[in-house]
């Protein structure tokens, strides 16, 4: 008897299952939304995260991330940025509750994600936040976001 199976014929693991799913941005280096991504100085406004969502499924192993981002500059509302939106695909090692996901971009990375820590519920990333300045360097701040 044959079948079909995606990916070559690797059925995913049971934690890469378990991992996988929609998580919900909750906090910028520690403080809850909208938190400051981006200071002021060196920035000419001061940047916020005011959500973020990432998806990540299984077969195949991919991911969405989408942030949201407004600066505030003393004068009224600055620019925004609704959608800044990065794909591609990621892997799982270590175990067993707790395990390193390393993310590789489709393309150019606009957050530049490396590696995070992730289990069932939770997963912990450092990321470059977005920022107004154009080529100024980024804005790398510690994110955590809940599973939904």
């Amino acid at each position: 008897m044959t079948g079909c199976v995606a990916n070559g014929g690797k059925i995913p693991t049971a934690p890469t299952r378990n991992v996988s799913g929609f998580f919900s941005l909750q906090q910028v280096n520690g403080a809850l939304l909208p938190a400051v991504s981006a200071n002021r100085p060196p920035n000419a406004c001061q940047g916020f995260l005011d959500s973020g969502r990432l998806f990540l499924t299984v077969d195949p192993q991919t991911y969405e991330l989408a942030t949201s981002t407004h600066f505030d500059c003393g004068n009224g509302a600055g620019p925004r940025f609704a959608n800044d939106t990065e794909t591609g695909t990621w892997t799982l090692e270590g175990g067993p509750e707790t395990f390193t996901i390393t993310f590789t971009p489709n393309g150019a990375s606009f957050h530049h994600l490396t590696t995070a820590t992730i289990n069932t519920t939770a997963v912990t990333i450092r990321l470059d936040a977005p920022h107004q300045d154009a080529g100024n360097p980024n804005f790398s701040v510690t994110t955590f976001w809940r599973k939904q």
